[in-house]
């Protein structure tokens, strides 16, 4: 008995696999190609816009011959005078300066408003003490300590805290120093 194959009947390359394969290939490549097309569309599009606007600074700058207009000029200066303040307030150390005065505010005295002036290293302070000898103990506090100087009563008023009780309110400056 003698065998014989046949070898171009039989098929050896899986073709759904195959073609299966190449569709997705096809689509991957469709898929970039577009994707590159938005990416060059848009590019250019930006590159026109901005090509606009050189070319309107241009003309502005050859026709006046002085650059910025002087009220887009002030319009930046202020908005930059606006976020310097908010970065100056933000700087300030809150935490120090009320541990500061925590040590310094005695018993008998409330504080109500703090209001520091990173500038001028200044600070407004404005509260309501039982009586006057209650202020008058913050007062020294405040002189003797070593972060607290040119302490200034500025106001000082009687108030009256409850049906029965009697208070001083007050409002003072001093200079806070960064010892």
């Amino acid at each position: 008995m003698l065998f014989k194959i046949n070898l171009a009947t039989k098929i050896y390359i899986n073709t759904k696999l195959l073609k299966l394969c190449t569709l997705a290939v096809v689509v991957l490549g469709v898929f970039l190609i577009f994707l590159n097309i938005t990416n060059v569309s848009t590019r250019a599009g930006e590159i026109k816009s901005l090509s606009g606007r050189l070319a309107a600074m241009d003309n502005r700058v050859k026709a006046g011959g002085k650059g910025v207009p002087e009220k887009e000029y002030t319009a930046v200066l202020a908005k930059i005078d606006f976020a310097n303040a908010i970065i100056e307030k933000k700087m300030f150390n809150w935490l120090a300066l009320l541990d500061r005065l925590e040590i310094v505010v005695p018993e008998g005295v409330a504080i109500s408003s703090i209001e520091p002036d990173p500038k001028g290293q200044m600070l407004k302070l404005a509260g309501v003490g039982r009586s006057f000898k209650n202020l008058r103990i913050f007062m020294e506090h405040l002189e003797d300590s070593k972060y607290f100087t040119e302490v200034y009563l500025t106001s000082q008023g009687n108030v009256k805290l409850s049906d029965t009780t009697q208070g001083v309110s007050f409002s003072l400056t001093c200079k806070v120093t960064n010892k």
